[in-house]
C-alpha cells in the first residue's frame, strides 16, 4: 500500500494540477484539461527527475507544434498527404527516441506524438493550426512549470542524496563480491548473484545520475569525478568477473596451485573492507602488491603449464583490482566534497540497435496510417482523436519488448478511467458550484491515484487511469455534459488502442526473443571491431556498452530459463574476451617482426568468425582456436617479459572462447530474413532443445 511519502507525493502533485487548472481557468485556455494532464504525466517523485523531464517536454512540444503547423500549412488541400507526413514523423520521432535511452529520448518521443495531437484534430481545418498548436503549447507548458515549481520548492526529494547513498552500496556490495569469491568459495550461487547485482546497481546509478545534474548543486560541481568514477566501477566488474571466471577453473582443476593464495585471503578482504573514502590510501596496499609478486609464477613455469598461465592471470587481475580500487576511493572522495578531479572522462555509452528502432518507427508509421485511412474512408466524425490515440499508443510503447501487451494494459487502465470520469461527468460535477467545491470532490479520487503511481508496481497502470479520467473529464469553464460526444470520444480512444494493439501484435510478434538475438549479434559486432583494431571504440565505451546489454540481457531473465542464463554467462564472457582483444592489439608490437604476423591471422581468423555473413560458427570457430594454439606457440618460444604477457592474453582468449562455445556460435542475427526473426527466435537455444 502507499506509504506516507506515496500521499505526501500525491497530495503535492494535486496541488501543481490545481494550480495549473486554476492558471487556465484565469487566462481562459480553451482547454484546462491538457495543462492539468501534463502534471500528471510529468511529476516523479524526485525533484530532479521532474525539472529534466520537464525541459524535454517542453522542447519536444515546441518542436512537435512547429512541425505540426509546417506540415499541414505546406500540405494545404491535401489531405491524404497531411496524413502520410504526419505519421512518418511520429514514426521518424520514434526511431530517434529509441535510439536515445537518455532523458532526451523522452523530447523526441513527444515531439512526434504531440504534431499528432496537435495535427490530426486540423487536417480537415488547416487555418486553425496555428491557434490550436499555440494553445495545445501553452497548456502543455503551464502543466509542465506548475509541476517543476511545486515539486522543487514544496517538500523536495533530490536525487543527490540518494545517489550517493547507492554509490556507497555498490562499493559494499563490491566488497561482499571479493569476500564471497576469496572466502566462501563454495558457494557459487552467492558469487553469481553478486556480479548481476553489481552491473544492475551500476545501470541504476547511471540513470540516477543524469537526473542528479538537475537538483543537487555540490554533485553537479563534481560530476567529472563521478563520470571518471563510473569508468573505475566498469574496470572493477571487468577485473572480477576475470577473477572469479580463473579462481572457478583453477579450484575445480588445479587446486594446488591456490596454495600460495590462500594465505591472502583474509588480508586481502579485510582490506578492501577497511578502504574507504576517509582512508584512500589505507595501509596494506602495497603489502598486498608485494605478496602477489611473491607467488608469481615464473615465465618458464607459464610457457610449460596451461594452468600456471591462469594463475598468472588471476594474479595479474588481482593487482589490476587494488590499482582500481585505490584510485575509485579519491574519485569518491572528490565527490563527497563536491569537487571535480583533473582529467577527462569519457561519457558512458549505451546500446542502442538502429534495426529495432527502425522497426519501432516503421511499425508506428503503419499503424497510423490505417487507422488514417479507416478514418478518411469512413468519414468517421472521432477519426482524428483516433489516429492521435494511436500515434500515442506507438510512441509509448516503442522501447518495450511487448508493445502490443503495453498497449492492452494502458487501454484497460483508460478504460477504469472512463468509468470513473462518466461518473464524475454525469453523477457528480453537474450539481458542483465553484472552484473549491470542485477541488473538493476531485481531490480523494486523484491523490489516491497519485500515490499508487509513484510505487513502480502499480504506476503502468495508475497513468493510464489518471489520463483517462482528465481526458475524458475534459474540464473547461464553461463544461458541457453531452453523452453522445462523451461515448463518441471514449469509443475513438478505445478503437483506435485496440487497433494499435492488434498491429502491433502482428508487425512486433517477436517479443524479447528478438531483443535478446539482436543484443547478442551486436556484441559479436563489437567483438569483430575491437579484432580489427576500430580505434573509435575505446576501452569505456567498449566497457559501458558492455554492462548496459548485459543489464538488458538480466531485465529479460523472467521466462528465459536455462538458455537465457548461459547467454548472459556469455555476455560476461565476452566483456572479458573484448578487453583481451584490445590488450593484445596494444601489446602486438612487443613481438618481433616474423613472428607479430601471427597475430594478425588470430585478428583475422576473430574477425571472419563474427561476420554477419559467417553461416558455419562451429568451422570457423576451431579457425580461432588453431590460430590461437599456433599463437600460443610462438609467443612461448620468446624470452621476454612482454612476450609472457602475450602469452597471458592469449591463454585467456583461447579459454574463454572454450568455456562459452554456445555463445560464440550463436547464429548470426543478420544472416535470416525478419520473418524468420519474428517466427523463430530461439537461436540461443541448443539444437536439441529447438527441435524439441
Amino acid at each position: 500500500m502507499p506509504s506516507a511519502q506515496n500521499y505526501t507525493f500525491a497530495v503535492k502533485t494535486f496541488g501543481a494540477a490545481l494550480l495549473a487548472l486554476f492558471i487556465a481557468f484565469s487566462i481562459d485556455l480553451p482547454r484546462p484539461s491538457w495543462a492539468m494532464a501534463s502534471v500528471f504525466i510529468v511529476s516523479q517523485p524526485f525533484a530532479g527527475m521532474v525539472m529534466s523531464k520537464a525541459i524535454y517536454r517542453i522542447g519536444g512540444t515546441l518542436i512537435g507544434a512547429f512541425a505540426a503547423g509546417f506540415i499541414l500549412i505546406g500540405l494545404a488541400d491535401l489531405p491524404s498527404l497531411q496524413v502520410l507526413a504526419l505519421a512518418s514523423w511520429v514514426g521518424l520521432c520514434v526511431y530517434l527516441s529509441c535510439l536515445d535511452r537518455s532523458p532526451r529520448g523522452y523530447a523526441f518521443m513527444l515531439s512526434g506524438y504531440t504534431a499528432a495531437i496537435i495535427g490530426f484534430p486540423s487536417v480537415e481545418a488547416p487555418l486553425t493550426i496555428f491557434d490550436t498548436a499555440l494553445a495545445r503549447s501553452e497548456e502543455i507548458s503551464l502543466g509542465i512549470l506548475c509541476a517543476t515549481l511545486i515539486h522543487a520548492i514544496v517538500l523536495p526529494q533530490r536525487v543527490g542524496p540518494v545517489l550517493k547513498a547507492n554509490l556507497d552500496s555498490w562499493f559494499i556490495d563490491a566488497s561482499s563480491w571479493i569476500e564471497d569469491l576469496l572466502i566462501r568459495t563454495t558457494d557459487a550461487e552467492r558469487v553469481k548473484g553478486d556480479h548481476r547485482r553489481l552491473i544492475a546497481d551500476s545501470a541504476a546509478l547511471e540513470r540516477l545520475r543524469v537526473h542528479a545534474l538537475y537538483d543537487s548543486p555540490d554533485f553537479k560541481a563534481a560530476a567529472g569525478s563521478f563520470a571518471r568514477l563510473q569508468e573505475r566501477m566498469q574496470m572493477i566488474v571487468s577485473f572480477l568477473l576475470a577473477v572469479e571466471d580463473r579462481l572457478q577453473i583453477l579450484r575445480a582443476e588445479r587446486p594446488d596451485l591456490l596454495t600460495d593464495l590462500a594465505t591472502l585471503r583474509a588480508p586481502f578482504t579485510a582490506w578492501f573492507h577497511a578502504a574507504t573514502p576517509d582512508a584512500v590510501r589505507a595501509h596494506g596496499s602495497a603489502d598486498l602488491r608485494a605478496s602477489l609478486a611473491r607467488i608469481a609464477p615464473s615465465a618458464e613455469a607459464m610457457r610449460k603449464d596451461r594452468h600456471v598461465l591462469l594463475l598468472a592471470a588471476l594474479l595479474q587481475r588481482l593487482d589490476d583490482l587494488i590499482t582500481a580500487w585505490e584510485e575509485s576511493l579519491s574519485l569518491r572522495a572528490d565527490i563527497a566534497a563536491g569537487r571535480s578531479s583533473e582529467g577527462v572522462a569519457v561519457a558512458r555509452e549505451l546500446h542502442a540497435d538502429h534495426l529495432m528502432a527502425s522497426l519501432a518507427g516503421l511499425t508506428a508509421v503503419i499503424v497510423v496510417i490505417l487507422i488514417c485511412s479507416f478514418w478518411i474512408g469512413t468519414a468517421w466524425p472521432e477519426g482524428a482523436l483516433a489516429a492521435m490515440m494511436a500515434a500515442v499508443a506507438c510512441s509509448l510503447g516503442a522501447s518495450v519488448d511487448d508493445p502490443a501487451t503495453f498497449v492492452l494494459n494502458f487501454l484497460i487502465g483508460t478504460a477504469v478511467g472512463i468509468v470513473i470520469a462518466g461518473v464524475y461527468l454525469f453523477a457528480i460535477l453537474p450539481a458542483v458550484t465553484g472552484f473549491a467545491m470542485m477541488a473538493l470532490v476531485l481531490a480523494p479520487l486523484y491523490i489516491a491515484l497519485s500515490a499508487f503511481a509513484a510505487i513502480p508496481a502499480y504506476f503502468p497502470m495508475a497513468l493510464p487511469v489518471l489520463l483517462g479520467v482528465t481526458t475524458m473529464l475534459g474540464i473547461e469553464n464553461r463544461m458541457s455534459f453531452d453523452f453522445s460526444s462523451f461515448a463518441n470520444s471514449a469509443i475513438a480512444q478505445i478503437a483506435a488502442m485496440a487497433a494499435a494493439a492488434a498491429a502491433l501484435r502482428v508487425a512486433r510478434a517477436s517479443g524479447a526473443e528478438f531483443v535478446i538475438r539482436r543484443i547478442v549479434a551486436l556484441i559479436h559486432r563489437d567483438l569483430a571491431r575491437l579484432a580489427r583494431g576500430d580505434r573509435a571504440l575505446t576501452r569505456a565505451r567498449f566497457e559501458s556498452r558492455m554492462l548496459d546489454r548485459i543489464d538488458g540481457l538480466l531485465q529479460r531473465r523472467a521466462g528465459g530459463g536455462d538458455a537465457l542464463e548461459r547467454m548472459i554467462d556469455g555476455a560476461l564472457a565476452a566483456l572479458r574476451f573484448g578487453l583481451n582483444l584490445r590488450l593484445l592489439r596494444e601489446q602486438a608490437d612487443a613481438l618481433p617482426k616474423g613472428s607479430g604476423r601471427v597475430l594478425n591471422r588470430v585478428f583475422a581468423a576473430v574477425v571472419l568468425h563474427f561476420a554477419p555473413g559467417n553461416l558455419d560458427r562451429q568451422k570457423s570457430l576451431g579457425l580461432v582456436d588453431a590460430a590461437l594454439a599456433e599463437a600460443l606457440a610462438v609467443a612461448s618460444e620468446i624470452q621476454t617479459e612482454r612476450a609472457s604477457a602475450i602469452l597471458i592474453v592469449l591463454g585467456q582468449l583461447r579459454h574463454i572462447m572454450a568455456l562459452h562455445k554456445e555463445f560464440f556460435i550463436a547464429a548470426p542475427a543478420r544472416s535470416q530474413s525478419l520473418a524468420r526473426f519474428w517466427n523463430d527466435a530461439q537461436f540461443w537455444k541448443r539444437p536439441s532443445e529447438a527441435a524439441s
